[in-house]
This record gives structure tokens, sequence and C-alpha cells, in this order.
């Protein structure tokens, strides 16, 4: 699951990853939500810009909760959870 404005870790890398895994049969979902950015799962985090960051683009990054994206991811991980390992 994946910010697609997030700004530390690009979506792109992480899509093509999750298609490459799913290529050799692995049991791997790659979902985005449009507008979130990096740790949008957290709670209660007010989206504000980290700085000094070594492995993002430009050395800042935004992060916090997208309350949408956070309600469907944590919807869409117990579902995933289920359908692999429950069967």
């Amino acid at each position: 699951m994946q910010g697609e404005a997030d700004d530390w870790t690009p979506a792109a890398p992480c899509r093509n990853l999750a298609a490459a895994a799913v290529t050799r049969g692995e049991p791997v979902e790659f979902q985005s939500y449009a507008g979130a950015y990096h740790d949008f799962d957290a709670p209660d985090v007010k989206i504000h810009t980290r700085t000094g960051l070594a492995r993002a683009p430009t050395g800042a990054a935004h992060v916090g909760t997208d309350a949408n994206a956070r309600a469907a991811a944590l919807q869409r991980v117990p579902a995933f959870l289920h359908d692999e390992l429950g069967k």
C-alpha cells in the first residue's frame, strides 16, 4: 500500500516491484491511494515536512495521516491476510 503523493518513497518503483512479484506467482497486491503521503496510515499525524532525509529524493518529504486511505488500508490488510493465509 502506497500513497501516490509519497515524495519519500515514490510509488512507481514499488508498483514495479509488486508487478514483478506477481509475474513470479507471488501473492502480492499493490494498492495506491491518490493524494496520500508517506505514513498515510499512521493514526492522527498532522501532515508535515520531514527534512534531513538521506533517502528522500530531495532530502525532505511530506508525512502524515490520510484518513480515507488509512481507513481503506485498515480494511484491506486483514482481508488480504485472510484471503492468503486462510486458504
